[in-house]
């Protein structure tokens, strides 16, 4: 966790471990910006996967979708509608969650006794 918005990280995170589990909280930057929001906290692989869950939907709901069912515009719009809700508003109920168990597993390798090799030295 970086310098910028600590104490916004660590109040959530307190209230998190007081709890003994995560909760929906808001959280307005992973909502509005999710992919920024992922690749400026380190969470990488958590970012490449929404891109690609964002590009599938997509893609099944007008490609296949427009192709197989012969979706009419309106059943379109609806999809499209409920589609960005989910993009927009889980992120936004689940970021502080997702960060918290990030920060927690990136702590725990880095401050872990590194394996000892069981191959002998070389002579």
């Amino acid at each position: 966790m970086g310098e910028k918005h600590q104490d916004y990280y660590l109040r959530q995170f307190a209230r998190f471990d007081q709890a003994g589990r995560t909760s929906a909280t808001w959280h307005w930057p992973a909502s509005l910006s999710t992919l920024n929001w992922l690749a400026w906290r380190g969470m990488w692989i958590v970012a490449l996967m929404f891109a690609a869950i964002c590009l599938g939907l997509g893609l099944l709901v007008f490609g296949i979708g427009r192709l197989v069912f012969d979706f009419s515009s309106t059943t379109e719009l609806m999809l499209l509608a409920a589609g960005l809700a989910v993009v927009f508003v889980l992120p936004g109920l689940f970021a502080n969650a997702a960060y918290y168990r990030f920060s927690r597993s990136a702590s725990k390798r880095r401050w872990s006794p590194a394996p000892r090799s069981t191959k002998p030295a070389p002579r």
